[in-house]
């Protein structure tokens, strides 16, 4: 096995351990004290305790009647013998996942010497938006912390992703749509002055193009010219305007990633939701004196789509901010820049501290802002890609926060002047009544995907022991709940969450492709959870 489908193997392994696919988990034998046999037939893994699952593998092969099994076609195959035929498919895309981040991951060494050679642009320099791109490409190669097959994207050649991927930094042409003005839908008033004009009674709209071929009856409305110039970034189907870096485009991709379910179009009513979810957040951060001064939002009210999934743009809209800021995005810290330093230990020399302390200063924002507004009924969907860390002299560190549209609010929390928009939102499962749904986001996203899993990664990179980092965390949730000022939720995030002895784990492999929707029993394949040690106890 290559180096790359040997971590491949271990991850895919790992998230079989960690989801319970199979009950490989919970009802499988052990043996001999490291051999982890599956329930059924006579498939095993040595494992050892793990950290997010009770069990991690600890090397990429299986054993099969005591035969050593490696390589990725060869472990796939044997684990096929234990899904049931009605879950065919299911594994079927799996497989093909499976050889998409393979070739995605064998290939990132090739992408990353494009990537450094376009990251020597001077306009990458000079803007702190665009010194952020080089930072989203090297965050891209890191593929995603959890889901083991993050470098997929079902339905992209390598070519493509070649030409229109963040792992390559690259840089292209938008193709536009005209259409009646009529038939736009959306805020999309005035539009800014890089947007290409367009003739009276018509509006252009911006394309992908990827997307741009596969548009069926639209495609006599596009435009043959490519204008506006835009880079990708970590999110592939979001771009930046190279024109004025403050503003980036959310358009849709054909393409799935982090699961076979998960297609990168943009439902009209997730644009919806977006720009409620952010004008909740504005208001409670608005109100209180601390987090005003902490919080940026980014502008996320101006949207159009054509009533359809795949023809829509989100126009995202960053705060100014003075030349000489440092716009980090938290997915990057771990990673390392072109010149091979780590993005965290770059940004520790610009602050004049160490690694670890840049980690205890994020956790105390993340974690702190994510308890507060759980306080206050609200918990974000907000992962290591939609947070950035904004730096400049004489400031304190800063959150940049996007994408509000996957949150979950309890309305009995609000304040009363706000419970009255929970009734703006489009998707039915963003209102919960009952703090079970809210507490499981808070989990999985902010204590464990941002922070809790940001610490695993940094201390795989060197910065520092695990137990310490990890310990960090600990000491930043608690503090959080030091002063949360309602006895009753303190009380609850006490006994739910810090001291638990389980917590929610997503299950994002069952959800996105194993099972249908029917078979995993989840409403929302982001939400769907099997459980996992508390890891915080114990540090």
């Amino acid at each position: 096995m290559t180096s790359a489908e040997s971590a491949l193997v271990h991850r895919l392994l790992d998230a079989v351990l960690r989801e319970d696919v199979w009950g490989w988990r919970t009802e499988g034998r052990l043996i001999d004290g490291h051999w982890l046999h599956a329930p059924r037939g006579d498939l095993a893994v040595r494992v050892r305790p793990g950290c997010v699952s009770d069990w991690t593998v600890v090397e990429p092969v299986l054993a099969d009647a005591g035969v050593t099994v490696s390589g990725l076609d060869a472990v796939l195959g044997r684990l096929e013998r234990l899904v049931d035929p009605v879950d065919a498919e299911g594994f079927a895309s799996w497989r093909q996942e499976c050889a998409a981040a393979l070739t995605a991951d064998e290939a990132l060494p090739a992408r990353r010497s494009v990537a450094r050679t376009r990251g020597e642009r001077p306009a990458y320099d000079t803007d702190p938006y665009a010194a952020t791109l080089p930072l989203e490409s090297a965050a891209a190669h890191l593929g995603h912390p959890v889901y083991p097959t993050g470098t997929a994207r079902l339905g992209l050649s390598a070519d493509e992703v070649d030409r229109y991927g963040p792992e390559s930094l690259a840089r292209f042409a938008l193709r536009w749509l005209r259409v009646p003005a009529g038939d736009v839908q959306g805020t999309l008033k005035d539009v800014p002055t890089w947007w290409p004009s367009s003739d009276p009674g018509h509006l252009h709209l911006p394309v992908h193009p990827l997307m741009a071929p596969r548009l069926g009856d639209l495609a006599g409305s596009l435009l043959p010219a490519e204008e506006v110039e835009v880079v990708a970034t970590l999110s592939m189907r979001t771009v930046s305007v190279c024109a004025d870096p403050r503003y980036a485009l959310k358009l849709p991709l054909p393409t799935a990633s982090l699961g076979a379910r998960n297609v990168r179009s943009i439902k009209p009513g997730s644009l919806v939701d977006g720009a409620v979810g952010e004008r909740l957040v504005r208001a409670l951060v608005a109100d209180d004196p601390r987090w005003s001064s902490l919080i940026l939002h980014a502008d996320e009210q101006t949207y159009a789509h054509l009533g359809r999934a795949d023809a829509a743009v989100l126009i995202r809209r960053l705060p100014d901010v003075p030349t000489g800021t440092t716009v980090t995005p938290l997915a990057a810290l771990p990673a390392s820049r072109f010149d091979s330093e780590l993005v965290v230990e770059g940004l520790a020399r610009e602050l004049g501290c160490t690694a670890h302390e840049v980690f205890a200063r994020v956790c105390g924002l993340v974690v702190g802002l994510a308890t507060w507004l759980y306080e206050r009924g609200v918990a974000l969907e907000a992962h290591q890609q939609n947070i950035a860390l904004v730096t400049s002299q004489g400031q304190p560190m800063r959150l940049l926060l996007k994408d509000n549209d996957g949150l979950r609010v309890l309305p009995g929390r609000l304040p009363v002047a706000l419970q009255g928009c929970v009734d703006d939102f489009d998707d039915g499962r963003i209102v919960v009544d009952r703090a079970g749904p809210l507490r499981d986001l808070f989990v999985t996203i902010s204590v464990h995907l941002v922070a809790g899993q940001l610490a695993v990664a940094l201390a795989d990179a060197g910065v520092a022991d695990r137990v310490q980092l990890l310990r960090t965390v600990r000491d930043a949730l608690s503090g959080a709940i030091d002063v949360v000022d309602d006895p009753d939720i303190a009380q609850e995030l006490r006994r739910d969450v810090l001291d638990a002895r389980r917590w929610p784990v997503k299950a994002m492999v069952t959800a996105g492709t194993l099972l249908s929707k029917e078979r995993s029993g989840a409403s929302d394949i982001n939400k769907c959870y099997v459980d996992g040690p508390n890891y915080l106890r114990t540090v």
